[in-house]
């Protein structure tokens, strides 16, 4: 529809709400250093539309992946197909809401409910799509999430470089096979 497309074209279009702030603080007469804060908002994901063609050909592989679960009479596998789909339908057609993301000298926030003090984190990478550099990640130190993704415009990036260089080493990003394929798929 009409309005679909105008509502993808608002999440693809790249723009992004800037505002960077610096705050002195004072106490007992005694200036601390500046404190600079960075914030922005972005979506929580890049969305890719997709045709009506590819949820076409992800049923007809998931119909195909039923009949052979069926032929062999795993109906666990074929429960987890359906149950797999259905996600994939969800996942697929949700747009990303927007988020408010801030980096000051404590870490980083994302949005109201998650923050991450530097201590929590390895080091930083900003990865390069399309000669734009799009997404600001970071190594966490746990192995349950070791990525944290978050989008950024393009115009931010030396001020957001020279900030984080105070705080954690920059990396080079490889991007895993998973992420790769996500690409590939639109998804």
């Amino acid at each position: 529809s009409a309005s679909g497309a105008e509502e993808a074209g608002k999440w693809t279009s790249g723009l992004f709400l800037v505002r960077i702030s610096t705050m002195e603080k004072e106490r007992d007469n005694n200036p601390e250093p500046e404190q600079k804060e960075i914030s922005w908002e972005a979506p929580e994901f890049e969305y890719y539309s997709k045709s009506p063609s590819w949820y076409w050909i992800s049923i007809l592989i998931s119909i195909v992946l039923l009949a052979v679960a069926l032929w062999q009479k795993n109906f666990l596998f074929a429960a987890f197909i359906i149950i797999a789909e259905l996600s994939v339908f969800h996942w697929a057609s949700a747009l990303p809401r927007d988020i408010n993301f801030k980096i000051d000298g404590n870490g980083v926030a994302i949005g109201q409910k998650r923050a991450y003090a530097f201590a929590e984190l390895e080091h930083f990478s900003l990865n390069q799509s399309g000669g734009e550099i799009k997404e600001l990640i970071f190594k966490h130190r746990t192995k349950f999430r070791p990525y944290i993704k978050l989008a950024v415009t393009p115009s931010l990036v030396p001020e957001i470089r020279s900030h984080l260089a105070d705080f954690l080493p920059e990396e080079e990003y490889n991007e895993p096979m998973a992420d790769v394929l996500a690409k590939f798929l639109r998804f």
